[in-house]
Formats: structure tokens, sequence, C-alpha cells
């Protein structure tokens, strides 16, 4: 049977199996048109859903899928950027001004679930929008199956984390239900539970809420580590022994890395002590060199005008084989003491 869901703000949603889906129709001029679905996106359908206060996210659907519509087309490439509030806010063409059919209409596919009380979009408290209110889902039978139903239905991960909805700020009172899914559902809405009245209070005394968690889905911890989704991404709660960002180092890898951390240290220590050793020994050899004064070289002896030498302080008489004629000139200039030939020149 299809349903029709209309709202104050002059839009509904036609032809769909519930009122969370179908075609989208805008009123103006005392008439109900449709929309072209040329470049009609999940941003368009977001801004729909939230008019129509069923959801803050939408899916976009294309080519009539509800049905074709009669009457005025009012709007081609409605051009959405994702923060408005009503349909009428997005950018478009002149009303009523398109190059389309009704094989074009376009459609929504609204999720009827919310997060609330945070300042993630990824965790909340659940709010379930059933019989025309939004209402408050109960802890009591809520567990990951559940949350991780809800995520992959908000497109906001693969992994889903049931907590209590009590740590989140805003709280609804509306009516209460709950929830129990299999696994298999494609929507929250989908699985099995059990409605309450207004005002009542949950079998547990606690609200459900969620953490969805995208990095988590991909298993990033290893050894048998629980990944925790976090604000600003993961940890991972290692089991005993097991270290590193990812509990990827086991016990014995873990001495292994301690022993050759201490290896290289004791190396670089013993490096550093022979290097400041050469240095100072450098310093010391320098600072006794420019303390020494050299010595000057005195002479062996010397010779006095009568031929006479003099060493150290005693003086000895030419050599007795030196023969010396006066009326000859000399045939040399050379005399000789001892063993020993001294040059000099002769004055006659």
């Amino acid at each position: 049977m299809a349903i029709t869901f209309q709202s104050q703000q002059a839009v509904r949603l036609v032809g769909g199996p519930s009122e969370f889906e179908g075609r989208v129709e805008i009123f103006r001029k005392d008439i109900w048109g449709t929309v072209c679905d040329d470049r009609w996106d999940d941003t368009d359908a977001a801004v729909v859903c939230r008019q129509l206060d069923l959801s803050d996210r939408g899916t976009a659907v294309n080519k009539a899928e509800y049905g074709r519509g009669v009457g005025a087309i009012m709007v081609d490439e409605a051009g959405c950027i994702g923060t408005e509030e009503y349909l009428d806010e997005c950018t478009k063409g002149e009303w009523k001004k398109h190059d389309c059919t009704h094989q074009e209409d376009a459609g929504v596919k609204c999720q009827g679930v919310r997060l609330v009380g945070s300042d993630s979009h990824s965790s909340g408290r659940v709010l379930m929008f059933l019989n025309g209110t939004w209402g408050t889902v109960c802890g009591d039978g809520w567990d990951d199956t559940d949350a991780t139903n809800l995520c992959q239905q908000l497109d906001l991960g693969n992994t889903g984390f049931a907590v209590q909805g009590s740590q989140f700020n805003e709280s609804f009172t509306t009516w209460k239900a709950v929830v129990n899914c299999i696994s298999n559902e494609t929507s929250l809405r989908d699985c099995p539970r059990i409605e309450q009245m207004e005002q009542t209070n949950c079998p547990g005394g606690e609200d459900a809420g969620v953490i969805c968690s995208a990095v988590c889905s991909s298993q990033p911890c290893h050894n048998g580590a629980a990944c925790i989704p976090e604000s600003t991404g993961y940890k991972c709660a290692c089991t005993l022994g097991y270290s590193g960002i990812r509990c990827e180092f086991s016990p014995s890898k873990n001495q292994s890395s301690l022993f050759q951390v201490g290896v290289i240290t004791g190396l670089a220590i013993l490096t550093i002590a022979v290097i400041i050793l050469s240095i100072v020994n450098i310093k010391q050899r320098t600072s006794s060199s420019s303390m020494q004064q050299p010595q000057q070289q005195q002479p062996l002896g010397k010779m006095d005008s009568l031929g006479s030498y003099e060493v150290m302080g005693q003086s000895k008489e030419p050599a007795s084989n030196y023969v010396m004629r006066r009326n000859e000139p000399p045939l040399s200039d050379q005399a000789i003491y001892g063993n020993d030939a001294v040059s000099r020149r002769i004055v006659l």
C-alpha cells in the first residue's frame, strides 16, 4: 500500500512503502508538483528528510522508482549543499522551468533514526521515529549487533558499540521501545521491537546509546587485542605481555628489542668516553710542550791565536806531529789536531 507523508512545510513523500520514503512533491501556489532528478543526490535528499523531521540523513532515489507523478514539475537541479532546513533554500532555477518528464521524478529514503546528545555525529543516544513522533530506544537487550545495524544504516561505519545512553546529554520520553536486531536487517526499524506507552521507564532503567566506528571495522589490532574507537581514531587494548600501537610486539620480541637497545646504548657511551679521553690526552701533551724552553747548543771547544784548543774548560797544545816552516810558504791552509781536521788560515 502506497503511503503519503506530508508535513506543514509544503513537502510530502508519495507512493512509498512507509512514511520514510517516497516520491518528493512540493506544494506551491495551491498545487502539488514533482522534482526532477537531474543532479539529485543524497545531499538534496538529506534536506528533504530534515524538512520532514524524519532524520538528518537521506538517500536519493531516481527514475520515478515510486511511480510517476502528474501535473507540474516544480524544480529542476535543486543544488542543495546539505545544511539547509528547507528545500526552498537550495539554489535552483526558476519554478516550473525544466527539461524533464515524469520518468525522472525524484524520491528519497529517510532513515527515521537519529543520534542526539553528543558533539560527535557518530555517537549519541538513539532516537527512532514511530507513529509520527520521536522516541527513545531502551537499553534492555541493546547490544553490539543492534548498534552495528544502526551504524551501517546511518553510513557511519561497519562496526557499532552498544553503550548506555545516560552518558549523552539529551533525553526523550515521548515513547520507548525495546529493540532486538538479529543482524540481517537493513534498518533499525526493521528489527523486532516492543513498543511501550508514553512516559514509561525502560525495563533496565537505561536508554540505548551507540558509538560508531569505521576504523575498527578493518581490525587494526593484533594478537587478540580489543579495538576501542575514539573521537580521534582508535586505541588497542593489548593482552598481557604484548605491546605496540597495534599490539604487534610479542613478549619475546620485547625482550629482544630491550637487549638490542641496551647494546646500542652501551656502545654509544663507550665511543663517547674514548673520544673524550683522546681529547684530554692531546690537550695535556700540548700544554707540556709549551712549558719546555729550547736549549742553546754550546760549542764543544774554541781555539786561541796560538793554536791551542780549549775543550770543556781544558787547554790542548797543538799535536806534536805539526811542523811549521816560517821561511817557506805554507803548503796548505789545513792543520791537523790529532785525528780531527780543522780548517784555518795561517798568518805569517
